[in-house]
């Protein structure tokens, strides 16, 4: 290979393991994960929704998925759907047919 193919394979494969790290350090935060954003104060305890796919329900982290109206957490040997969905600025999620309500805390 001739010295220009080199710095140029050189050049190239710089670039691309620039763009890959820059890609791996962006999360990626769907529309309704940025809904739920934040933390959610009901009777029953705290609910809180991380830009890193993790949420805090009622005192233990899980890793979670959310899609309109539903809640996926992950916990070990299942994933539990939570239905969820907004009234009156309140969020409202229900656990085993139990409808909680959640106010988001400033």
């Amino acid at each position: 290979m001739n010295f220009l193919r080199v710095v140029l394979l050189l050049a190239t494969l710089g670039l691309m393991n620039m763009v890959t790290h820059a890609h791996a350090e962006t999360a990626m935060v769907n529309k309704h994960l940025v809904k739920l954003l934040g933390t959610w104060q009901s009777d029953k305890g705290a609910v809180t929704f991380n830009a890193n796919r993790t949420c805090v329900y009622l005192g233990k982290k899980y890793i979670c998925a959310i899609a309109d109206g539903a809640i996926q957490i992950k916990k070990r040997k299942a994933v539990i759907v939570l239905p969820y969905r907004f009234q009156n600025g309140q969020l409202l999620i229900s656990d085993h047919n139990v409808m909680s309500t959640y106010t988001r805390v400033p």
